[in-house]
């Protein structure tokens, strides 16, 4: 799966497709790691989404076709890939933007109150071992109207 980045976005998307469809049968702690690891080799780019509100927020096909993923575009792929999966529904998930100190701003995936993504690079943290943190911004399957997308 790690050349899908290098791929046309047709490709990408059905392959993406494909990894969604293979999570269906892993446990959700192997589907969180399978889902880091897919999103770990996702082309880098510095600061490349600015995000204001909601509506400038890419769906996963534009985020895909776009194949460009700052900090905040891993995250939004992997809120995606998790969303858009058929034992999803279990689970509540939202992207957050947050501040350990007021020149530590942070972008994380939450997972129910049990797990965060992105805080380090290529783990799982508990949610009760972040530290201290203000919440700036919370984009949600609700506010992100992931439901248009089915």
């Amino acid at each position: 799966m790690r050349d899908i980045w290098n791929k046309s976005s047709e490709l990408r998307i059905k392959e993406w497709r494909s990894f969604r469809e293979s999570l269906d049968l892993l446990s959700f702690e192997d589907v969180l790691k399978s889902v880091l690891n897919f999103w770990s080799f996702a082309p880098f780019v510095n600061n490349y989404f600015k995000i204001k509100d909601k509506s400038s927020i890419p769906n996963p096909w534009e985020l895909l076709d776009e194949n460009k993923y700052d900090d905040f575009g891993k995250i939004l792929g992997m809120f995606y890939t998790l969303v858009l999966t058929n034992n999803h529904s279990a689970h509540k998930y939202s992207i957050q933007i947050v501040k350990f100190s007021e020149l530590d701003e942070s972008v994380i995936l939450r997972i129910d109150d049990d797990y965060v993504l992105g805080y380090e690079f290529d783990k799982i943290v508990a949610f009760q071992d972040l530290p201290d943190h203000k919440v700036c911004s919370t984009f949600n399957e609700e506010n992100l109207e992931i439901y248009k997308l089915r």
